[in-house]
């Protein structure tokens, strides 16, 4: 059993390998690596978020806020 199948909602970001003659090794490109690190960092700070207080505390903050926008919106267009 692989990692993907334990994960099915794991997104793998597409590799920009450029198709090559056959008998040659193909061309990569250098920023892929790049990509690649970055899309790990913001995936792994996600998974920080979503398991720790943190991730709690945001959304009871964006639920406050829609409240308190909704609340003002109802007294101005009363």
């Amino acid at each position: 059993m692989t990692f993907r199948d334990t994960h099915p909602f794991r997104f793998d970001p597409p590799s920009a390998v450029l198709p090559a003659d056959e008998g040659t090794e193909p061309a990569r490109s250098r920023v892929v690596p790049a990509i690649r690190a970055a899309w790990h960092r913001i995936s792994a700070f996600s998974r920080w978020v979503d398991d720790s207080l943190v991730g709690d505390l945001i959304g009871v903050a964006c639920i406050f806020i829609i409240l308190v926008t909704g609340l003002f919106m109802g007294v101005i267009y009363q």
